[in-house]
């Protein structure tokens, strides 16, 4: 019962990290241990209506934690739950470099559908040809082509086509196997 509350939320969770300004404000965050609504849309130079609509909807996805002092409301990474795991690999990648915004929007958007996630979930049970893993989703072969398509282009599924078969390979990166581990669980 557990498994079916957590993967809608790691969808979502994964929906609301794959956004490049929600992204900015957390590269932002990973360098200022924590700060305000105010200065976080300062820095980043956008409107304070947009900063805290972002900074709520990552606080509602348990990836921020909030602290209230007098008028002010501070953000912060959040640093326990099950997502902790995801939140440390997401810093670290976040704190790379240049390119580490594309990555992580790249590698988020993998998971940003629950079927994709089914998908994932069957192929680390075992390897399969497209039709056993149509019938073991009961995700029509078309539609499972097109998710299969997006879970390889991030590097979380390879198909071998001398046999024709699809399975999960351990991911290169550090976000990549953390956000790897929240869908097979």
């Amino acid at each position: 019962m557990a498994d079916i509350v957590l993967r809608p939320t790691f969808w979502r969770t994964c929906r609301v990290l794959a956004n490049r300004e929600r992204l900015n404000i957390l590269a932002l965050l990973s360098r200022e241990r924590e700060l305000s609504v105010s200065l976080v849309a300062a820095r980043l130079q956008v409107p304070v209506a947009r900063a805290s609509l972002y900074l709520r909807a990552l606080e509602a996805r348990s990836v921020l934690q909030v602290r209230r002092t007098g008028r002010h409301v501070m953000y912060r990474f959040a640093e326990a739950g099950y997502l902790a795991p995801l939140l440390r690999a997401l810093r670290q990648a976040l704190e790379r470099g240049k390119h580490s915004h594309q990555v992580a929007f790249a590698l988020t958007t993998a998971f940003t559908h629950p079927r994709r996630i089914e998908i994932y979930k069957s192929l680390t049970e075992r390897a399969q040809k497209l039709f056993a893993l149509a019938r073991a989703t009961g995700i029509p072969a078309g539609t499972l082509l097109r998710h299969l398509h997006k879970l390889q282009s991030r590097g979380y599924v390879t198909h071998e086509r001398r046999r024709d078969v699809y399975s999960v390979t351990t991911h290169q990166h550090p976000l990549g196997r953390a956000l790897g581990a929240l869908a097979a669980s």
